[in-house]
């Protein structure tokens, strides 16, 4: 590992667009509506999780019954096989309740649990246009004096499906962010920890096809599959709900071989922070830096300088890199809706949605988190069109009537 060197004000929740149809009180959709940003909240123990996921794919999900179908086609497949084996011994090492609750999903969906662990060693399909954005205010640049992150997702997706799944185990911590089924894109846990994740670029000269690599710097062969590394959705679903503070995240992160190229921003309640760069042959922890400016910022390059060997600088990404970080510096001059240079979690939506930043062709969701506070504000759709609601942050008491309705989703 190399080490380089190195509270926003109440918000008042707003008005909540409900999708139609409406949600019931069982807290489900009759219908699936491809245009809702779903909030789902799963409790129990992970064998429990597993079945409330499973039914959820099964009566709610637009794409559930696709990837269910995807499942039952890989059966009895030697590489899902080996795929299966290698995955089940890298959750039983780092995570075992959620093997526990993916073989409980299996077995609700009456599906062979290899083809379900098998998913995790390989991306069903290609997919591109990737561009995502995080950023960090650190906890003395911030008017609540707590930290404050704020996420763009962006994925050129024809027909995006937004869950954002409020997950309470009986072990672990209990953790909300967007959801795919067992992983996660990003998220809040209930000791404060934040993940954020973007995938990052790698220079295609540097990929031997000889070690399984595909064109998008993903490690999807044989060997990968052996070695059983696991995706970024899923090892931030790991960090959530093993770490509760940014040194037992980064920690974890380095250990745990990946096969994906992402950058993951960690913030935690104490107001410590850093960005865990995984590259193709080494993992780099950046932490902020004075010499550089306050802020951590995250696209979609490599920033270490133990990495810029594969770093791939293509425009967009250092286009809302400098937008991201000159969008920050301009709100903290006074030109932001503080006058005390202080940022607000309305500033932080602000800079998301600021031309550079925010991607008109991409953008699926914004969010801003503060660690230690107790709600947290999602944009379920391009923030320059989509306002952001006010949502409870994770915790033990919570149940379904915390949770609003489905919110709709302006394209």
């Amino acid at each position: 590992m190399v080490r380089s060197a190195s509270p926003g004000a109440q918000l008042p929740t707003a008005q909540l667009p409900t999708a139609q149809p409406p949600v019931t009180a069982a807290g489900r959709s009759p219908v699936p509506h491809p245009q809702a940003c779903r909030l789902r909240l799963w409790t129990g123990d992970h064998a429990a999780i597993g079945a409330q996921v499973a039914a959820y794919l099964q009566h709610e999900s637009p794409q559930g019954p696709a990837v269910i179908e995807r499942w039952r086609a890989w059966r009895g497949r030697p590489d899902i096989t080996a795929r299966a084996r290698a995955i089940e011994r890298t959750l039983a090492r780092f995570w075992p309740p959620v093997l526990a609750e993916m073989l409980a999903l299996a077995r609700a969906c009456r599906v062979d649990p290899r083809s379900v662990l098998a998913e995790w060693t390989a991306p069903p399909r290609a997919t591109h246009g990737r561009s995502c954005t995080v950023f960090w205010v650190p906890p003395q640049l911030s008017a609540s004096g707590r930290p404050l992150v704020g996420r763009n997702f962006d994925l050129r997706l024809a027909d995006p499906e937004r869950l954002v799944a409020y997950t309470m185990p009986e072990t672990g911590h209990s953790h909300c962010g967007m959801a795919g089924r067992a992983g996660r894109t990003e998220g809040i846990n209930s000791a404060g920890l934040v993940i954020a994740t973007t995938e990052a670029q790698v220079r295609p000269e540097i990929l031997d096809p000889a070690e399984g690599f595909d064109a998008h710097g993903e490690r999807i062969g044989a060997r990968a599959a052996a070695a059983g590394a696991v995706p970024a959705r899923l090892a931030t679903r790991i960090a959530l709900e093993r770490c509760a503070t940014v040194h037992q995240a980064s920690a974890l992160l380095v250990e745990l071989a990946q096969w994906t190229h992402f950058n993951f921003l960690l913030a935690d309640a104490n107001g410590d922070a850093a960005v865990v760069e995984v590259g193709v042959r080494r993992t780099v922890v950046r932490h902020p830096d004075p010499h550089n400016g306050p802020w951590l910022v995250a696209t979609n390059h490599f920033v270490s300088s133990a990495l810029q060997g594969e770093a791939d600088f293509r425009w967009l990404t250092r286009q809302k890199y400098r937008s991201t970080w000159e969008g920050l510096d301009e709100t903290r001059s006074g030109s932001g809706t503080s006058t005390t240079g202080l940022l607000t979690a309305t500033d932080c939506q602000t800079v998301l949605a600021r031309r550079g930043v925010a991607q008109r062709h991409l953008t699926l969701w914004s969010q801003v988190f503060e660690p230690g506070a107790h709600q947290l504000w999602l944009a379920p759709g391009r923030p320059d069109r989509n306002a952001f609601v006010a949502l409870p942050s994770p915790g033990r008491g919570m149940n379904r009537t915390a949770l609003p309705a489905d919110l709709a989703v302006r394209s």
